[in-house]
């Protein structure tokens, strides 16, 4: 069981023309697992400097070093969840001493020597000024940095019986660069006569990022004491550099109508530096109407019947886009060793270096385009204890970026990235919160959130193009595919056919008999629900629980089907003395250990996602600490779990956000965390003192850092 400690403390203060927010936090958390831990210090100041009621200046400022160790998990072969997951009681092991029997490839003693750690500190900083020439007329530029070095390694002591027998060392040393420039102006003019305000507003953004990485590895590693990378017999060398940059302009005009309608239309214009040579800038424009029917005096008799506190409608359309990663619109080269001619006859053939392209590149490619509409609505009855929010939207995206093969003709290998085909996304969004109970003792407030998704490839843009099979399914290959009219990484299996008793059928070779490929369902979830209610008893006990639930979607459950192959066997299907009693459902057994079918499960879920309990101790116990409020709460996450999936939990992925691809191949579940803090909080005041902080150069007053003082 992991332990978790975290400590907060934060400042906030200031004078009229002067604000300060400082604080700090310690996170230490050890994880579920031996040697796994993150330690996490951070420091964050803000500084509000207002010299004039036309001129503002802010500053601020972030400091983060964390300390990573992570263990040898998920679907590592010498990770304890897969050597758990696999164990044979009775058999011996693949490595490790002969005893205890039960764990399949590595024991905790052998897993427990992996060692991979990450040490990182990022630096933040932005400065933003604010400049009011007029009370109308606003200029803004904010500027911005954000650094982070990292260091990585992993170490495989020498004769440890994991991966890398003999030893390995490996760094990894990040270095990467943001900078940021923002500037916005705008003017706000109110109409004579047509009861109407303008704002225009004109912006320009600019972004750059900078990436330098160091790769260095020693193989065979002299003793266990010995692990500079230097000393290895094998080391290896390589950096790798990245650069992308992005400049837009934005348009924007928005009218305002009685302070009740307003209309608003802004165009965008985006370069960047990962465009194809062949392709420039491009335009995304965009329009929204926002109409505060409650203030309508004509509408207002009739929500005064229907108790309606506020009710706006809403609509939108408006076009974005994706750029692409640097440097895939560029034909990039690598050098390999290669075997050259003899220079004579029976003479043995040299080895010399030759240049092979890395990226085909593609001149032509543009950036993913979206284009969405929306329309909704925001209500409140009965002076807002009851609210609800609504939305659907419609998303459509064209010259997606995918991966196509390149013909053979044209003398390269692999593959290249074109704008091909369309999505189509359409759904709902919406709120309700509601207070049933509202007392002088009770306050019952919830808050219900509902989505939905429904995602479809529409066209490939390319009629030679049947389907697109996602990469890197590593423990699912050909399992998700892309297809017309389908779900994007949609599962595809072939099914077993059964004979009319409902036995699977057999061959004449005793192998299951299989159907075409079929269509099974999403890899996404196509809805969402969540469920929160909090209880306040006597001002100062809050009960706060939460529900979450996903569905719609399925799961292959590798690490079942893999434990029921063959070559494992320890699965309870393929052990069941009530099966292996009965020689017709034992024959049967071949098609539970070979058809991926069978292992893609509906992952719906229901989660008690949170439950907390805060209670406000009485003032006077915080006075004897010299706070102001003082308040412990206790909590606990992940609580509970409702579903079908017969895995340990529907909501993990193996692969990450990859390619949107789905599995579960011994990924670590979502873990269960209890919790409880103490939050004091201090206020301080006194008797003024004028301490100078900083003269301006115009009279008449001087600007304090306590207070005012003319």
């Amino acid at each position: 069981m992991g332990q978790l400690r975290r400590l907060n403390l934060s400042v906030r203060g200031g004078a009229e023309r002067f604000s300060f927010y400082v604080s700090g936090d310690i996170d230490d958390e050890e994880g579920v697992f031996f040697k796994s831990f993150t330690a996490r210090r951070s420091l964050r100041a803000n500084f509000t400097v207002e010299p004039s009621r036309k001129f503002d200046f802010l500053v601020t400022t972030n400091l983060i070093r964390n300390h990573l160790r992570l263990p040898l998990g998920d679907e590592a072969g010498s990770g304890l969840i897969l050597s758990a997951m696999r164990g044979q009681p009775g058999r011996a092991k693949v490595s490790g001493p002969p005893e205890p029997p039960w764990w399949r490839t590595a024991t905790p003693e052998v897993s427990n020597r992996y060692n991979n750690q990450t040490r990182s500190d990022r630096v933040t900083a932005g400065a933003t000024l604010t400049w009011r020439p007029f009370d109308w007329f606003i200029h803004r530029l904010t500027l911005g940095l954000d650094y982070t070095s990292s260091l990585a390694w992993i170490l495989y002591e020498a004769g440890t019986p994991l991966d890398v027998p003999e030893g390995l060392h490996a760094q990894r040393v990040p270095r990467t660069y943001v900078y940021t420039a923002d500037y916005a102006v705008s003017a706000r003019r109110r109409l004579p006569g047509w009861n109407l305000e303008s704002t225009t507003s004109f912006g320009v953004q600019y972004n750059a990022r900078r990436t330098e990485t160091l790769f260095a590895s020693g193989t065979g590693l002299g003793a266990p004491d010995v692990t500079l990378i230097g000393t290895a017999a094998r080391t290896q060398g390589a950096n790798a550099f990245s650069e992308n940059k992005s400049l837009g302009y934005y348009l924007q005009e928005q009218l305002g109508y009685a302070d009740r309608l307003f209309v608003t239309a802004a165009v965008r214009a985006d370069d960047n530096s990962a465009f194809g040579e062949n392709f420039d800038i491009i335009l995304y424009p965009k329009a929204s109407l926002s109409w505060v029917l409650s203030e309508e005096p004509w509408l207002q008799p009739w929500f005064d019947r229907a108790h309606v506190t506020n009710l706006r409608v809403r609509l939108a359309w408006g076009q974005a886009g994706r750029a692409p990663d640097p440097y895939v619109a560029v034909q990039t080269y690598t050098v390999d060793r290669v075997t050259l001619a003899p220079p004579a006859p029976g003479a043995a053939p040299p080895t010399g270096n030759a240049l092979r392209t890395s990226n085909f590149g593609n001149p032509d490619l543009r950036p993913e385009r979206g284009t969405e509409w929306e329309a909704g609505f925001d209500a409140e009855w009965f002076d807002g204890r009851l609210g609800m929010e609504f939305t659907y939207y419609d998303k459509r995206m064209r010259d997606l970026i995918q991966s196509v093969p390149v013909a053979p003709s044209t003398g390269f290998a692999g593959s290249q990235l074109k704008n091909i085909g369309a999505t189509k996304n359409t759904g709902i969004e919406a709120v309700l919160t509601a207070t049933p109970v509202l007392t002088r003792w009770l306050r019952w407030e919830s808050r219900l959130t509902a989505s939905t998704n429904r995602n479809v490839l529409v066209s490939f843009g390319d009629p030679t193009i049947t389907e697109v099979i996602p990469g890197g399914q590593v423990y699912s290959p050909g399992m998700q595919r892309h297809r017309v009219g389908r779900p994007l990484a949609a599962y595809y299996e072939r099914p077993p056919l059964r004979n009319p008793d409902g036995t699977f059928a057999l061959d004449a070779n005793g192998a299951p008999v299989l159907d075409t490929l079929q269509y099974i369902g999403p890899a996404q979830p196509t809805r969402q629900i969540g469920w929160g209610n909090t209880l306040t008893l006597w001002s100062n006990l809050r009960l706060y629980v939460l529900l979450d639930h996903q569905g719609g979607h399925y799961l292959f459950n590798y690490k079942e089907y893999n434990r029921c192959q063959a070559a494992n066997s320890n699965c309870w299907r393929v052990n069941d003395p009530v099966i292996l009693s009965d020689p017709v459902r034992q024959r049967e057994l071949v098609v539970w250990r070979t058809v991926r079918w069978l292992y893609v499960e509906p992952a719906d879920f229901v989660k008690l996602r949170e439950v907390s309990l805060t209670y406000t101790l009485p003032s006077a116990w915080a006075r004897r600490f010299g706070g102001q409020a003082m308040s412990v709460t206790v909590a606990g996450r992940n609580l509970a779990q409702w579903t079908r999936y017969s895995g340990i939990d529907p909501e993990v992925n193996t692969y990450g956000l990859r390619n949107l691809i789905r599995v579960d191949a011994f990924a670590a579940p979502s873990l269960r965390r209890l919790s409880a803090s103490l939050n004091v909080s201090f206020e301080r005041g006194g008797p003024t003192r004028c301490v100078p902080l900083l003269r301006p150069p115009w009279p008449p007053r001087w600007v304090y850092a306590a207070a005012t003082c003319g």
